[in-house]
């Protein structure tokens, strides 16, 4: 959001949304380490939504976090399903046992006097997770909304419609399905809310709910509106979602992984993957020690590392290694350096080269130093 400034002042953001990195089981995507997810072939075989839920609930947004394929079964199968799949097929299946002649069952017990505590919890859920949407929160609103569903799943087994179902009108058994027809409502209100995550079974519930009026114009704020029209339709509920089975993703991630080992259609390396040794010869590595190591004052991730060149010369190299070195541990190290890299700005402070370190891609990183002591600024062949 943006504040009025006077003229020629500048106008700096105060609400920018921004990620730190994801990781797959503990080391950095690489496609060339076949260490990946194949997503073509991942969604040939299973639901976007269960993916996208993941990745919003385990959203990078203020440290790194790790895409894990048992972590993303057990959220998948006990939050999305468990909490929020089931609600709904309990509430669709529920609902298409009772007798219907004409439109949905559920409108003469669609009376919510007893409910306003409900009411009011639902709502508070929508306003948190409204907030936190506009401040770029995604995970958090995605958690506020998925409380929706435990109150939903609360409600229904307080009410126990299913013990009515069959039995003849009674007081009791209004109030029982005066709690369904206000769970079959939460529902609609999941499907708005839930939309800008998984959109796809989003439209589908909206669908099975018989609603006829367009999603996408519906806001959050109306998403609960009781005063709407209760639709209907006859067709059998299906589940939303799909359990899933971890042994059978890794087996199907890993046979992605051979075959692109021993893929015979992919054209023979002509030299591709090599340089001319004159384009090696372009680069100038050097040694130099390191003098000094203090924290980027604008990155967190970043040291700005001062490096003695030889003939009374110093250079500044900012690089990624907080989290991997505390700067005791660097200071007074012989590193290999890359001398003729064009300087550019990192976060504001220019960087005049690269110091070189090796990555296994598991989350070990070393930087290159020499054997023993060596004069500072010797060519690096």
């Amino acid at each position: 959001m943006s504040h009025l400034a006077g003229p020629g002042d500048l106008v700096l953001e105060d609400n920018v949304s921004a990620n730190e990195y994801l990781m797959l089981q503990g080391g950095q995507f690489s496609k060339s380490r076949k260490h990946a997810v194949w997503l073509p072939s991942y969604l040939e075989q299973y639901d976007a939504d269960s993916l996208r839920y993941y990745l919003s609930i385990n959203m990078p947004e203020t440290h790194d976090t790790d895409f894990r394929w048992d972590e993303y079964v057990d959220r998948v199968n006990n939050e999305l399903i468990g909490t929020y799949g089931n609600f709904v097929h309990r509430v669709m299946t529920l609902t298409h046992r009772l007798e219907c002649d004409e439109g949905n069952p559920l409108s003469k017990y669609d009376c919510f006097s007893d409910h306003s505590k409900i009411l009011k919890e639902v709502d508070n859920q929508i306003t948190s997770a409204i907030e936190s949407m506009e401040k770029q929160r995604f995970k958090e609103a995605l958690r506020s909304i998925m409380g929706i569903a435990q109150i939903g799943n609360s409600l229904l087994q307080e009410a126990a419609p299913w013990k009515y179902i069959n039995e003849d009108e009674s007081d009791e058994r209004s109030t029982s399905l005066s709690s369904l027809s206000l769970s079959w409502r939460i529902c609609s209100c999941l499907a708005v809310c839930m939309r800008p995550f998984t959109p796809f079974s989003s439209d589908r519930l909206w669908g099975m709910l018989g609603n006829q009026n367009d999603i996408d114009n519906v806001l959050w704020e109306d998403s609960m509106d009781v005063d709407t029209t209760l639709f209907w339709n006859q067709e059998k509920p299906e589940p939303l979602f799909s359990r899933l089975e971890l042994d059978e993703i890794l087996k199907r991630e890993n046979s992605l992984i051979d075959s692109n080992n021993n893929d015979e259609s992919l054209p023979p390396n002509n030299g591709g993957g090599y340089i001319d040794f004159e384009d090696f010869m372009k680069v100038e590595m050097r040694t130099g020690r390191i003098v000094s190591v203090d924290d980027h004052p604008n990155a967190d991730k970043l040291f700005v590392i001062t490096i003695d060149e030889g003939s009374d010369s110093t250079r500044t190299v900012c690089a990624g290694l907080k989290g991997h070195y505390e700067p005791s541990d660097l200071e007074g190290l012989n590193v290999v350096f890359v001398a003729n890299l064009e300087p550019r700005k990192l976060r504001g402070i220019m960087s005049e080269g690269m110091i070189l370190a090796a990555d296994d891609g598991e989350g070990g990183v070393k930087v290159l130093t020499t054997e023993g002591d060596i004069l500072s600024g010797s060519r690096v062949r």
